[in-house]
C-alpha cells in the first residue's frame, strides 16, 4: 500500500527516493531492543521534535504496545547504516561498537 502511494508520488513530482525493500526476520520486539536500547541508555538517540511523541508514545508502551512501527523503522536504520567515519577512530583506540557489542553480552536490563 505504501509502495503504490511513494511511487505515485514520485512520478507526480518527478522526484525519486533510492529506496530497497527490506526484510526483516525473526523477533520484532529483540531487533527493537538489541538496536534501540544502548543509544537510549548511552544518550546517544535523537530525534527531530516533530517525531518525538510518536517514538515516545511507542517506546513508553513498549513491548506490550500494539503499534511498534516507529521503533521498528529506527531499529532497520540503525541496523543498516554503515559506521560513520569518526566512529573508527574510536573503534580502532579500543573503545569497541555498540552495535557489534550487543552481540557479545547480555544487557542487565532487559537480559537481552
Amino acid at each position: 500500500m505504501l509502495k503504490s502511494t511513494l511511487e505515485e508520488k514520485q512520478q507526480a513530482e518527478q522526484y525519486y527516493l533510492g529506496m530497497d525493500k527490506v526484510s526483516c526476520v525473526g523477533d520484532k520486539d529483540a531487533r527493537i531492543r538489541s538496536a534501540l536500547e544502548p543509544p537510549m541508555i548511552e544518550g546517544l538517540l535523537y530525534v527531530n521534535e516533530v517525531y518525538m511523541n510518536i517514538v515516545k508514545e511507542e517506546k513508553d508502551n513498549f513491548p506490550q504496545s500494539v503499534k511498534k512501527d516507529v521503533l521498528d523503522m529506527m531499529q532497520i536504520a540503525i541496523n543498516g547504516s554503515p559506521i560513520p567515519f569518526y566512529m573508527k577512530d574510536y573503534i580502532n583506540k579500543g573503545k569497541g561498537h555498540r552495535g557489534r557489542k550487543r552481540w557479545e553480552e547480555t544487557s542487565s536490563l532487559t537480559g537481552y
